[in-house]
């Protein structure tokens, strides 16, 4: 489906079931909510009804040229001004991009990722497959999101990032490393315990016997 307004660039390959201008996900309440009175400090919440309100999503779509787009892939439209997706890019199937992404040239975002409102994504970067990015995150030039992996805050150039939340993908496995080395530390700790404690009570005993 293409839906209005929508720009489609020369060569574009579109998989049976692509969502080119689904309205962005964007909703407001009618009254101030108990999420807002939560962060003042407030503690009276209120219980009753507040409808959430649709915000009009008045932008579209960009694809540029030699982009293609997977199977059941949604790529919604900006609230205002354009969802855009770089040259030569290429999104696999089950992708999410949400409103007001803009996406680089020749990037690649893999299976069933999600991508947040309002994120950048640099010219050859990589998500990879089941990763996400939270809203307004920009990744530049370069950068490699690794599988799995939810990045909560920017990646500079040419980094790769694991994990959730997100990290350099170096320090990512030095924890992992770590947390498979935790079981042989706690032994270690307990047989140092044991042998302060042993120690503790021969000093006892020869103190006790010295009077």
């Amino acid at each position: 489906m293409i839906a209005d307004y929508c720009k489609i660039g020369n060569r574009v390959i579109l998989q049976q079931g692509a969502g080119i201008g689904a309205d962005g996900f964007g909703y407001v309440t009618a009254n101030e909510s108990n999420l807002e009175k939560s962060k003042r400090g407030e503690k009276n919440l209120s219980s009753e009804p507040n409808p959430l309100l649709k915000i009009p999503q008045i932008g579209n779509v960009v694809l540029d040229d030699d982009v293609e787009i997977g199977s059941y892939a949604t790529i919604d439209r900006a609230t205002m001004g354009s969802t855009v997706v770089g040259a030569g890019t290429k999104i696999d199937n089950l992708v999410m991009v949400a409103h007001n992404n803009r996406i680089g040239r020749e990037v690649m975002i893999i299976g069933n990722a999600a991508i947040g409102g309002s994120c950048n994504i640099g010219d050859r970067s990589v998500v990879a497959g089941s990763s996400s990015l939270s809203d307004h995150v920009t990744m530049s030039s370069d950068a490699v999101l690794v599988g799995g992996s939810g990045a909560m805050r920017d990646i500079a150039s040419g980094e790769i990032h694991a994990g959730v939340p997100a990290v350099n993908a170096r320090d990512f496995f030095g924890q992992v490393a770590a947390v498979k080395r935790m079981p042989r530390v706690l032994d270690d700790v307990k047989d140092l315990k044991k042998r302060l404690a042993l120690l503790e009570q021969q000093i006892l005993e020869k103190q006790v016997a010295t009077k």
